[in-house]
């Protein structure tokens, strides 16, 4: 496969805050040459085709490379003729005129043609055209803020001039740290096959300006889970059950096609409703890999926790310091409860037991962890026993002995198991020799046929 690299000449005339990350030219790769400003037309033309094609190589979006293009022309040969233009194809425009070049928009065809066989999935994007997308970041346009940052929504053209809905995470603190933590992500997301994870949100752009760092998402319509629990948006998943239970499902799915779909298995780290996020049909896709750990050997897992928002930390993790593939599943138990109990993860106000995860374990442990269930408050066709599975997956995930929790692609086919035969098994308590001990602190729970079917 050819790759377009630019040339060391051009490298050192250009002004542009993400050069560096930009390869360096290797043996082999056609090289973008130096512009002199007196080039015959053929060299003119042969210049800007061979700059668009490492642009799209580069997945750089169109106004990115003009910008880039521009700036290096104006500054270094002195041309004010390549002064901000408004688009890339208006750039074409002056370069065919300034070069007496016919063909202008046979060239822009050409190009939007290469960039659709190209197939970008991420594109890097410039920080003009991201504020313009966001309306300069305007309050109106919020979506959320977090400890990390805030995300906007956005009106955004695509390298191919399709305008779509997206979301623009403006990160806080330090630019340069904001800046490893974009370069971190896009590297992690180029690693996802999106026809094996199509339970992702997945990343459709960055930018790497030195002041502000951003990064692009696929814009999910309904919010993020923690937000649909509190009500901040209706009571939807509160009279539905089994879009709970759809949740839950989509979530291990998510979880599972990180853990096991992909060249190397990615351990999210951050499992939470927050990063839960809803479409229009209800269907959920996990977002933020921000603080994901690619699998790659065995000392991979050997990396000290991070700050996960208080409940959601795996104590196994947190004493061991070596990552697991059920790390995830702790966490993804957690979320599970909140979708059962629509409570806080963790109160304050909540005493003794502030952690939810300890507040259910606890009174599974006791025998009556249903009085801690939100029914749905307008009933429901054997809602009761679709909550009540839901809370005994969740309290085997939570398990502190990562031995008797399940992994994650066998929650995320035992609760499709539920919607799909839900009469058909049950959980019930493990008494056998191999079960916990009754003072272990530590609850065993196994499948048996039930007796008593109910459809859901």
């Amino acid at each position: 496969m050819v790759r377009f690299s630019l040339s060391e000449a051009v490298r050192k005339d250009i002004s542009f805050s993400g050069l560096r990350l930009i390869p360096r030219p290797e043996s082999g790769d056609v090289l973008v040459p130096a512009y002199k400003g007196e080039e015959a037309q053929g060299d003119a033309l042969t210049f800007l085709r061979l700059w668009g094609l490492w642009a799209i190589g580069m997945g750089l979006s169109p106004d990115l490379t003009k910008q880039i293009l521009e700036k290096y022309i104006r500054i270094t040969f002195h041309l004010p003729t390549f002064a901000d233009h408004a688009t890339w194809d208006d750039f074409i425009d002056t370069y065919f005129a300034t070069h007496r070049l016919t063909g202008a928009q046979e060239f822009k065809d050409w190009y939007r043609n290469i960039v659709q066989k190209a197939g970008l999935l991420i594109t890097w994007y410039s920080y003009s055209e991201l504020a313009m997308a966001t309306d300069f970041f305007a309050a109106a346009n919020r979506l959320g803020q977090g400890a990390e940052g805030v995300v906007f929504k956005a009106r955004l053209r695509g390298p191919l001039g399709v305008v779509m809905d997206a979301a623009v995470k403006h990160f806080k603190g330090m630019p340069q740290e904001s800046l490893a933590r974009v370069l971190r992500e896009v590297a992690i997301h180029r690693e996802i096959d999106r026809a094996l994870v199509p339970d992702m949100v997945h990343l459709v752009g960055y930018c790497t300006c030195a002041r502000a760092p951003l990064l692009v998402f696929q814009f999910m319509d309904n919010g993020n889970l923690r937000h649909q629990l509190e009500g901040v948006y209706g009571d939807f998943l509160l009279e539905h059950p089994r879009a709970r239970l759809s949740v839950a499902i989509d979530l291990a799915n998510a979880i599972a096609q990180l853990h096991y779909k992909g060249r190397w298995p990615i351990f999210h780290r951050d499992v939470r409703s927050t990063n839960v996020l809803l479409n229009s049909n209800w269907r959920a896709k996990l977002t933020d890999l921000g603080l994901a750990v690619t699998i790659k050997s065995e000392a991979d897992k050997r990396i000290a926790p991070v700050s996960y928002s208080q409940g959601y930390e795996d104590p196994v993790y947190t004493h061991t310091r070596v990552l697991h593939d059920k790390t995830d599943v702790y966490s993804f138990g957690v979320v599970l409860m909140e979708l059962v109990t629509m409570m806080k993860v963790w109160d304050p106000q909540r005493r003794p037991e502030r952690s939810l995860a300890e507040l259910v374990v606890n009174r599974t442990r006791s025998g009556n962890p249903y009085t801690l269930i939100r029914y749905p408050d307008k009933g429901g066709c054997h809602s009761s026993d679709v909550l009540e599975k839901m809370m005994h997956v969740a309290v085997s995930c939570c398990h502190k002995d990562l031995e008797q929790r399940p992994t994650i692609d066998q929650v995320a086919t035992d609760l499709q198991d539920f919607r799909s035969h839900g009469s058909r098994r049950k959980w019930v308590v493990d008494q056998s020799e191999s079960a916990p001990a009754p003072d272990s602190g530590c609850i065993g729970w196994k499948w048996e046929l039930d007796p008593d079917p109910k459809p859901f």
